[in-house]
């Protein structure tokens, strides 16, 4: 354990005296792992599948906002779909101009959980997502995390329709845009999906409110077994098809790795937690304050005063006024 605390203090201490460039290179590997996974989802053909082009795009990107690389990804996914024909193009730029609208007017700030859901759903683990944001964001979250699940569903048919015989005139277009458009509304799994997602989203907002101690923890469990429930249950009732085993595998690997990620970055020290009460002309303020784990801090505060580690009943914290 002493080891895994020095390591994460190491990792903070790194990421304070270099943020600049690691933020810089984090943009890039995001943009870089997006575009490329976009090609390949599309067979790894064409202009925009090249190598030299998404790591030029992926560079520009790394210098720019993050809901730069979601609406460049967003063009990308338009250009691939070309190479199916014109009316699969289109189809997919009207429903992903409705989407990137939705974000950037309601939850400019949750782009990212555009580009991460559907990937972390093609890599089997997409309760990730909505557990993450909903330790760290808001409700409201649920527009950018549901509309991911749109896109990965938009990629599986648009994927699948490459299939379909080319046509010439324009009815043969309207006749197959109609196909495409069938195929990507009467979905089932993407409604399970989508309400798996925003359920387990606000379940977590809810539980890591709550005023009690490992709230986060709490929170992660039950993300992970909220979604996998949720999910079977409402791929239950719309009659989708449903991997039982791959469903709860990544369930469980994403709750170990917001764990993980919850240790070395967000780990609370709840026994130096510390209640406090104070009042003004009108109100009486109670207020819990719970301070971010350091071991050095803590060992020698401890030092100093042994008694300093355990609170009033027990478990750490002072009652001042």
């Amino acid at each position: 354990m002493e080891t895994l605390n020095a390591f994460r203090e190491r990792l903070r201490a790194f990421y304070a005296e270099y943020t600049v460039y690691v933020d810089i290179l984090g943009k890039f590997i995001l943009a870089f792992v997006c575009l490329y996974w976009i090609g390949q989802v599309f067979g790894g053909r064409g202009v925009l599948a090249n190598i030299f082009v998404v790591v030029f795009v992926s560079l520009i990107l790394s210098l720019m906002p993050v809901r730069t690389t979601t609406i460049v990804s967003s063009l990308f996914i338009i250009g691939h779909s070309l190479s199916i024909g014109l009316d699969a193009a289109a189809l997919t730029g009207v429903v992903l101009l409705i989407l990137v609208l939705l974000f950037l007017i309601y939850v400019p700030d949750d782009a990212h959980a555009l580009i991460f859901m559907p990937m972390a759903m093609f890599f089997g683990i997409p309760a990730l997502v909505p557990i993450a944001w909903g330790l760290r964001r808001r409700p409201a979250s649920i527009l950018a995390v549901g509309s991911g699940v749109v896109v990965y569903h938009l990629l599986g048919v648009l994927v699948k329709c490459a299939d379909l015989p080319p046509v010439e005139s324009m009815s043969g277009y309207v006749e197959r845009l109609a196909t495409i458009a069938g195929r990507f509304i009467g979905n089932t799994n993407m409604a399970a999906d989508a309400m798996a997602a925003c359920l387990t989203l606000i379940i977590v907002y809810a539980i890591r409110n709550l005023d009690a101690d490992y709230v986060f923890e709490a929170a992660i469990v039950c993300g992970a077994a909220v979604y996998a429930a949720v999910l079977f249950f409402a791929n239950t009732a719309v009659g989708g098809s449903l991997n039982v085993f791959g469903t709860v595998f990544g369930s469980v690997l994403s709750a170990v790795i917001m764990l993980a990620v919850n240790y070395f970055f967000f780990r609370l020290d709840y026994k130096s937690s510390e209640r406090l009460v104070f009042e003004d002309d009108k109100y009486y303020y109670y207020v819990k304050a719970i301070p971010k784990f350091d071991p050095l801090a803590r060992a020698a505060k401890e030092e100093e005063d042994p008694a300093a580690g355990a609170g009033p009943d027990g478990e750490g914290g002072e009652e001042g006024q």
